[in-house]
């Protein structure tokens, strides 16, 4: 039990961030507590279309629209991340076991809510296959999102450093091409921050046409 609210008023967030954090704060509290190094999160292929259309109208790029990954810290995992809810729900069913619903998440006050309630219903008019043709993308891009982020990553060992309290991206690093400049932007940002969460691809031009002076 937590006061969300207030979690979210002392740092800053908004409520969904705050109870993410929340969220977090307390897996970490039980693996160093008894000693586990994974814990599994129910996140399904619903929620990472969700988690895509909600990215998708802040404007994000190739990071966002991957999704969710399976792997996050090399500490949490989603093993149900590509299994429909549908599969899961049926699954449940046919094996008797019992299960709790959030009655939040009936609200369409929530952004996330109001997409899964009220959104993807339209759009599933067009594309009835939606939730499989979108989570089908997400893993598509998701090779790429890895590739890039890994060759990213190896360049940030070299044009990136600490000074003081600043982190110093070289001349090199905007001369990358974009698909790399544009991720150690990212990584940059993510240092200072310690989170990308609320970081859009459009702060992320900022920087990169301030950089290059336009």
């Amino acid at each position: 039990s937590e006061n969300v609210l207030a979690t979210a008023q002392r740092l800053g967030l908004s409520f969904e961030l705050a109870a993410r954090k929340v969220r977090f704060d307390y897996f970490e509290t039980v693996m160093k507590k008894e000693n586990y190094n994974k814990t599994a999160l129910g996140h399904h292929r619903n929620d990472q279309v969700e988690t895509i259309i909600h990215r998708l109208m802040r404007g994000a790029g190739l990071n966002g629209l991957a999704g969710m990954r399976l792997v996050r810290d090399l500490k949490y995992i989603r093993p149900l991340l590509h299994t429909p809810r549908s599969s899961i729900m049926n699954w449940l069913k046919e094996e008797k076991i019992s299960y709790q619903l959030d009655s939040s998440n009936q609200s369409p006050d929530y952004t996330r809510n109001s997409i899964r309630l009220q959104l993807i219903p339209q759009l599933e008019r067009y594309n009835p296959d939606l939730i499989k043709t979108i989570g089908t993308m997400s893993q598509s891009l998701d090779w790429d999102r890895s590739y890039l982020e890994e060759l990213a990553t190896e360049i940030a060992k070299k044009e990136l450093q600490w000074e003081g309290d600043k982190i110093i991206l070289s001349e090199a690093a905007f001369k990358q091409p974009r698909a790399i400049s544009s991720r150690l932007v990212i990584i940059a940002l993510e240092k200072l921050k310690g989170s990308r969460s609320d970081l859009t691809m459009g702060q992320v031009l900022d920087v990169l046409d301030l950089a290059e002076g336009q």
